[in-house]
């Protein structure tokens, strides 16, 4: 239930499991359309919009996050950053991390490769890279 991920989310000392709660919560209130972080401020990041072709893994996987449309008009390297930021929210990051991968060039591979190899903020990151 959301309730009990939302428990793990905030309270479950194993960051693994935390965190992997979290992403879970941020994809259910995405799914929802709630639109809301844990501040309970609104994030229009979060709006669950129609699918569009952006979102469509080439891959034919389901992800934990889906790639945000507005993703398609950043440029590689703002994506990176914005990916290696550890005070962005981690299912923000999520979605950068598989519009990047959507992508498919040759510097979005780098920027997930340095993302690989510099963060330390998560583990989990690192391992869904």
């Amino acid at each position: 239930s959301l309730v009990r991920l939302e428990y793990h989310a905030a309270e479950d000392e194993r960051v693994e499991i935390s965190e992997t709660c979290r992403i879970a919560v941020d994809f259910l209130r995405w799914t929802l359309g709630e639109g809301k972080n844990d501040s309970n401020e609104e994030r229009p990041e979060y709006d669950a919009p129609m699918a569009c072709a952006c979102m469509l893994s080439p891959y034919d996987s389901i992800d934990p996050a889906p790639p945000h449309p507005s993703h398609a008009s950043i440029p590689t390297p703002t994506l990176g950053s914005t990916l290696r930021n550890p005070s962005n929210p981690l299912f923000e990051r999520y979605r950068i991390m598989f519009s990047l991968r959507n992508r498919g060039t040759k510097a979005a591979v780098v920027e997930l490769c340095e993302t690989l190899v510099g963060d330390e903020s998560s583990a989990l990151l690192r391992h869904e890279i």
